[in-house]
């Protein structure tokens, strides 16, 4: 199960998951939250932790879908795969620069060169390719891995 699963297994079980500095708050309904919900909050916590901040939780909805877009993917890649916050921002800035020529595209199109422009510098750096897990939409998925381990996915 990915981390992106995790996160919306608990949302819609209506237990609520936020960062709060380096912590992960947790709100559960009233009543204890069933034994495998908090198995899975530990097991995760720092995944978990890592994307809610690679995607902002303050604008995360309350059932969070389990597929994902392309530039949220970028996201979570970039923030797992680099953990100097500096060097995110570098990257992310870099590859904005260079989405901004396609402004006239439309934003759906400088999105996707946004998230394309991202995980190509990621690539580069690792000298792996990012693959990633595809759903019935083809503009989500459910997470990725390196093509050195098909079909496993790494820390998502």
């Amino acid at each position: 199960m990915t981390t992106i699963e995790i996160i919306g297994n608990l949302r819609n079980a209506g237990v609520s998951v936020s960062v709060k500095g380096n912590d992960l708050e947790v709100r559960c309904p009233k009543g204890s939250p069933a034994r495998d919900i908090v198995e899975q909050i530990r097991e995760h916590k720092p995944a978990i932790i890592n994307v809610l901040k690679a995607l902002d939780a303050r604008a995360l909805p309350q059932r969070l879908p389990v597929a994902i877009t392309r530039l949220e993917l970028a996201r979570i890649i970039l923030a797992e795969m680099v953990p100097d916050r500096a060097e995110q921002r570098r990257i992310w800035e870099s590859s904005n620069v260079e989405a901004k020529h396609w402004h006239f595209f439309g934003g759906e199109t400088c999105r996707h060169v946004l998230a394309g422009n991202v995980l190509d510098h990621l690539e580069k750096s690792t000298g792996k390719l990012i693959c990633f897990i595809a759903t019935d939409d083809p503009e989500r998925f459910a997470g990725w891995f390196f093509d050195q381990e098909p079909g496993k996915p790494l820390r998502t």
